[in-house]
């Protein structure tokens, strides 16, 4: 495998094909031991990477039976520096208040390409679009390419948490076309165009929105002191918990950067964070750094490894991991409620709908025998489980119409797949289906 870095933001992969006794169905990409990608040919494109970072690779086959080959050779390659004057926004996370349909989102203002655009819901003033740069930044360019649907009255603005936002320009007199906007330098992370006014019948529209500066920086250049006493220790199969000493800064901490493997995996603001959806019997490293408001970044802490416990014989499979419905009847009764092991948490599905879902991601292959369902009042009549390798094609391992609510512990031959799905066919009741807890065992 080969790792070449394409740009300040982007490493493009490349390997030999694997071989297999009946058949290679795709591949598993990992940067620094997590997983970013499930390409089925032999190449893979990683966006989205901060500038002047090194990463290392490694990439597994899988067959349709979910057999994983070993690891390849690792491959590490370093980002690029951006380059003095560059779009900051150019492919990055960009987040809108709506869409007018499929074919708008967000990301198409800053993907590069002038013949593509988002756009607003039409009929609504206030809407709004925002890019996070990915780390804080000096700001004081934004250029906007409008569509016909422009913004007459407009503010662009800055935060460095998306929450709290400041002006730097507001217009009442915006006419379209291209907006080519300078402030005076600010530091943030997100940068935000909200519209007040439209300047047609329907709704904003932009081309690209393109954000220019000095790319970081700024009047506080010193770094917090690195985080001290780092302690790394298995609290079971699947979670490793964090604990370590606060920084200190001359102008304050804001928060920690939390890496496995050199890969940042939480942003918490205390001195502890919980690594969970881990895989049993497996050593996992950490470092730590601090980060202050003006987004200076200490040194490293010291690196400390921790192994998760074996699983035990019956262990819950789906225990915290991701979990995907079809529909939530409301805030508070999210999928993942169903596989957080409180039974006093519930899913949720909308009522009067037969046909809803919910699945869980067991996040490798698992040979999967038995499924435990708790059910709220809300049950299935009629339901299916079924397993699959990829979350589109599903295998029925068990169907019941007569289901009767309460706990259905439902055994089944062993079937090996990756994903596992509760398909509500008929509900027990007038509502929707309800689940306290949805539990997956096997060998």
């Amino acid at each position: 495998m080969t790792a070449t870095a394409a740009s300040s933001s982007q490493i493009n992969l490349s390997w030999t094909a694997s071989t297999d006794n009946v058949g290679v169905t795709g591949y598993r990409v990992f940067r620094g031991g997590v997983q970013v990608g499930t390409p089925t040919g032999t190449t893979f494109n990683d966006t989205g990477l901060s500038a002047s970072t090194a990463y290392s690779y490694t990439v597994k086959a899988v067959d349709a039976a979910g057999n994983l080959s070993a690891n390849s050779n690792t491959a590490s390659a370093s980002t690029s520096a951006i380059p003095s004057g560059s779009n900051l926004a150019l492919g990055k996370t960009t987040v809108a208040s709506s869409i007018e349909g499929a074919g708008f989102e967000a990301s198409k203002a800053t993907d590069g390409n002038s013949s593509t655009r988002w756009a607003s819901v039409e009929g609504s003033n206030n809407q709004w679009i925002y890019v996070d740069l990915g780390t804080t930044q000096s700001i004081d360019q934004v250029k906007l390419n409008w569509e016909a649907a422009y913004g007459k009255g407009y503010k662009i603005q800055v935060s460095n948490d998306a929450t709290t936002w400041t002006d730097v320009f507001t217009t009442t007199t915006g006419n379209g076309a291209i907006d080519d906007i300078t402030f005076t330098a600010t530091n943030g992370r997100y940068v935000r165009v909200l519209g007040t006014e439209r300047g047609t019948a329907y709704g904003y529209s932009l081309f690209d929105f393109e954000v220019y500066g000095s790319g970081g920086g700024s009047t506080d250049t010193q770094a917090p002191t690195a985080p001290a006493s780092l302690t790394a220790t298995a609290a079971s199969s699947s979670q490793i918990n964090l604990n370590w000493t606060a920084s200190s800064d001359n102008v304050g901490v804001t928060g920690y950067r939390v890496f496995r493997g050199g890969v940042q995996v939480g942003t918490p603001t205390g001195t502890t964070f919980n690594d969970t959806g881990l895989t049993a019997s497996t050593a996992y490293s950490y470092t730590v750094k601090a980060i202050d408001a003006a987004g200076n970044l200490s040194a490293n802490s010291s690196t400390e490894t921790a192994t998760t416990s074996a699983a035990s014989t019956g262990s819950n499979l789906a225990l915290g991991k991701t979990t995907v419905a079809s529909s939530i009847e409301g805030t508070g009764f999210e999928a993942s409620k169903a596989t957080d092991g409180n039974s006093s948490t519930r899913w949720a599905s909308i009522e009067g709908s037969n046909s809803q879902w919910i699945y869980v991601d067991l996040g490798t292959s698992q040979s999967v025998n038995r499924v435990k369902l708790n059910w709220e009042a809300a049950y299935g009549k009629g339901y299916k489980i079924q397993i699959s390798n990829d979350a589109a094609t599903w295998t029925d391992v068990f169907t019941t119409t007569t289901g009767n609510g309460a706990i259905d512990d439902v055994a089944f031959t062993a079937t090996n797949g990756r994903y596992v799905r509760v398909l509500g066919t008929e509900r027990g009741t007038i509502y929707g289906y309800s689940l306290f807890d949805f539990e997956v065992y096997g060998s």
